[in-house]
């Protein structure tokens, strides 16, 4: 989570009523962005799709995620897209947002006074728990079968403590090589470790084909509620059908 000036993160809904004006807001995010939703979902206990392919949009924890997240939307620009609330933050418009080392260049290229905090706490203890995503190397099958001596050298190279100190430097990204924390230029960035503590609070992004159908449904169930102000429940009744419809049609 970011900010700036090292101002505080509000979390109730009064703070921000008090605090956010026409062009001044507390805090911004990608509200109706299921990548971004997930997040709060999953630190109630709900879920967007389960290990069984099960979409979990009407949940009771679902729906108490989305009910609580809604009284924050309503005090942030109502588009909630990444260009509108990256710029917002950019341009000392908005005190906080949320978001991941691709943010921090930009950032500091606005001059901006940058502090990291973790993911805010909610009100059943635990605090937010977005999706983790990992950067890989693919082989090809015809390089893995006909060069293996040359792949194995490229792939010590990629995963030595040197490779990992230079890209953690180039991007702010947590190195998966745990000797590149030994480096203070590692060890020392705020983005890197923060990545690296909420490591421990996160959940695998399901890699199944159903996930394209959770994807759009839970944007436009995200949308329902947060931009079109529908009844949070009937809305995840609905989007669920529609998501085991789709899924069951891909079957």
């Amino acid at each position: 989570m970011f900010y700036k000036s090292r101002k505080t993160f509000y979390q109730k809904e009064e703070a921000m009523k008090n605090e956010t004006t026409a062009d001044q807001y507390v805090f911004v995010e990608q509200h109706s962005t299921s990548y971004n939703a997930a997040a709060w979902i999953q630190g109630f206990g709900g879920y967007l799709i389960n290990e069984n392919r099960e979409p979990g949009l009407n949940l009771p924890q679902t729906v108490e995620a989305m009910e609580y997240h809604k009284q924050f939307v309503s005090y942030m620009p109502a588009d909630g897209e990444y260009n509108t609330v990256t710029t917002l933050f950019t341009e000392g418009k908005a005190a906080s947002t949320i978001g991941g080392p691709w943010l921090v260049p930009g950032i500091k290229e606005a001059g901006i006074d940058l502090g990291i905090a973790p993911m805010p706490v909610l009100p059943n203890g635990t605090s937010l728990t977005p999706f983790s995503g990992v950067q890989g190397v693919h082989v090809l099958k015809h390089a893995a079968e006909t060069k293996k001596e040359a792949l194995a050298e490229v792939l010590k190279v990629l995963g030595s403590k040197e490779t990992g100190v230079a890209l953690a430097n180039a991007a702010s990204c947590a190195p998966a090589n745990s000797k590149a924390y030994e480096d203070a230029s590692v060890s020392e960035d705020q983005m890197i470790m923060a990545l690296k503590t909420m490591a421990n609070n996160v959940v695998p992004m399901p890699n199944i084909p159903e996930m394209d159908v959770m994807w759009s449904v839970t944007d436009d169930l995200l949308a329902a509620v947060n931009k079109r102000g529908e009844d949070v429940q009937t809305a995840c009744d609905a989007h669920q059908k529609e998501a085991l419809e789709q899924i069951s049609a891909m079957q």
